[in-house]
């Protein structure tokens, strides 16, 4: 959720931009237009809310995950 002076924490982007997705299909279009390719570097940290957005761009983007089992937290 966006702080009370429009601002957001970095716990709160991902959740906020998979909602956007899901309640706005064109913005995921124009996402997936502009980044046909997306390369996901410690795939391995990934959250589940990280995780939502990478299931929304994966429907029409190309989507890389590099990651490392012996350094997972």
């Amino acid at each position: 959720m966006a702080a009370d002076d429009g601002s957001y924490t970095f716990d709160s982007f991902a959740p906020t931009v998979a909602s956007l997705f899901e309640r706005i299909p064109r913005l995921l279009d124009l996402y997936c237009d502009c980044f046909p390719t997306v390369v996901v570097d410690e795939f391995q940290d990934t959250n589940s809310d990280q995780w939502n957005v990478l299931r929304w761009l994966a429907g029409c983007s190309t989507i890389i995950c590099l990651a490392d089992p012996d350094q997972r937290i």
